[in-house]
């Protein structure tokens, strides 16, 4: 009899052990899902403010004759039938002129004329690029252009965004040349709009 009542408490010792143990690799598998969903939650968050960060963030990279990347921010300035895109910065600096008529598409550059009449080239993308842009001396690359500015998001009004890349080669009188590759995305502000005939 007192045999009968050990076995029985042995039986049920190893059952509820057994049980314990199920409990535990329940919760540790319980645990690894709350991580796994916990860090895919975080990726997706993350890639979210990648993509909101991309709105008004511009890169443009010289390499060639010159190695610079630009830190410096871009105004959309238009004032009645040009479209000036540029750093607000002496040297280095990124000037594009555009006909406030441009529409998205894709377009050529040409070189910058400081004789014309305008600083925009119909159907054309005028781009320089100035300043002492690495450790040398003031430097003006705005001849020889050769390479296409591509429009994907052409704003009509304020608070929207010029979206473009840009891949050409600009000389300076030397005839030293830059690569230029650039993705442009900025924001229209209202106090940079004067008379423009978009």
């Amino acid at each position: 009899m007192f045999r009968s009542i050990a076995l029985l408490l042995l039986i049920f010792m190893l059952v509820a052990c057994g049980s314990e143990s199920t409990d535990i690799d329940t919760s540790a598998n319980d645990t690894e899902n709350n991580v796994t969903t916990s860090s895919e939650t975080t990726t997706e968050s993350s890639e979210t403010e990648n993509d909101e960060a991309s709105d008004g963030e511009s890169i443009i990279r010289i390499s060639g004759a010159e190695e610079f990347i630009f830190e410096q921010e871009l105004s959309f300035g238009c004032a009645e039938d040009l479209i000036h895109i540029q750093t607000f910065s002496q040297a280095p600096k990124f000037d594009l002129y555009l006909p406030a008529s441009v529409e998205t598409g894709t377009y050529d550059l040409a070189d910058f004329d400081s004789n014309s009449e305008t600083s925009y080239v119909e159907g054309q993308a005028v781009l320089s690029i100035s300043g002492k842009i690495s450790e040398g001396d003031f430097t003006f690359y705005f001849q020889n252009s050769n390479g296409q500015l591509e429009i994907t998001s052409m704003p009509s009004d304020v608070g929207e965004f010029f979206v473009a890349t840009i891949n050409g080669t600009l000389e300076d009188n030397d005839g030293d040349t830059i690569t230029t590759d650039a993705e442009l995305s900025v924001e229209v502000e209202g106090f940079l709009l004067m008379d423009c005939q978009f």
